[in-house]
């Protein structure tokens, strides 16, 4: 299959960015964060691993969205697409044969600076001051607690990656942070979206091949604990790295399509239930029955 060259992705990806854009208009997060997906897929096809950053920021902006919809007045809600809109336009004037990496991972930590205030509790907003300190010291602290801790991951049911996450998470909101903490934070989501499926092809329901699973990997957690540590992270290094991850999610994607969480822990596939028909009639009556008593 021969590869098409950067500057077709690149017309393609402009105009995914145009349909970003009046997604976030209409607020039609969800399929905005599947225009991210199919961003991000585009580049399995491309020859320059940069345009990743394009469909990863889209899909973040819309997961970030759908959260400040979900807990924001209307009024405060409309006053946050600035923001969002500003990024999208960043990101379109960026796209071009010389991708500054830098650059947009500087835009992209802005937008999350701004967005933070909406996403913070007012008790948050009454007490808690910006510390960038604390933040560096909490984010040295978990890189130590993840590569001490790097077995949890080859255990069943372990939920170490977005139990970090979380914690970071919620240290930003309160307390802001700094390029490299968002770097770190986009890593780990990005590791943990990946892991989902690793447990689809390495865990049988039973036991987790923990040999082969720490294969695909360890490298990567090994990577960011180390990055994690730094003051300043190479970030062509950091994007050629998180690429890998990237590419190989979408990969897996394409094998198993949407893994789901069942009650019993991490994912698995999502198998369709048929119902016997004895089940399926019994299932239509009481329907039936239930819309007569409202009419």
């Amino acid at each position: 299959m021969s590869i098409p060259n950067s500057y077709n992705i690149i017309s393609v990806i402009e105009q995914e960015l145009d349909i970003s854009n009046e997604l976030l208009n209409n607020e039609n997060f969800n399929e905005l964060n599947i225009m991210g997906n199919r961003i991000m897929e585009n580049c399995l096809f491309s020859n320059d691993y940069r345009l990743f950053l394009y469909g990863f920021f889209i899909k973040e902006l819309a997961l970030t969205y759908q959260k400040v919809f979900s807990s924001t007045e209307p009024k405060a809600f409309q006053s946050s697409k600035v923001f969002g809109v500003d990024l999208i336009d960043s990101l379109k004037k960026n796209l071009t044969n010389e991708i500054n990496e830098e650059f947009l991972w500087e835009k992209f930590h802005l937008f999350n600076v701004k967005m933070r205030e909406y996403l913070r509790e007012d008790f948050e907003k009454k007490f808690y001051k910006e510390n960038i300190e604390y933040s560096k010291f909490v984010v040295n602290s978990l890189m130590n607690f993840l590569f001490e801790n790097e077995d949890v991951v080859y255990m069943k049911f372990n939920q170490l990656f977005s139990g970090i996450i979380n914690i970071l998470d919620r240290i930003f909101r309160a307390h802001s942070g700094y390029l490299e903490f968002t770097l770190i934070n986009s890593y780990l989501k990005m590791l943990d979206r990946y892991y989902d499926y690793l447990l689809v092809r390495y865990y049988d329901g039973e036991k987790i091949d923990k040999e082969n699973l720490k294969k695909e990997i360890s490298k990567y957690i090994k990577f960011i604990c180390q990055e994690g540590k730094k003051d300043n992270i190479d970030i062509t290094e950091y994007d050629k790295n998180l690429w890998e991850i990237i590419k190989n999610w979408r990969v897996y994607y394409i094998h198993y399509h949407q893994p789901v969480t069942p009650v019993s822990g991490r994912p698995g596939l999502q198998k369709r239930i048929e119902l016997p028909e004895e089940t399926k009639k019994v299932i239509e009556e009481s329907l039936k029955e239930a819309i007569e008593k409202k009419l």
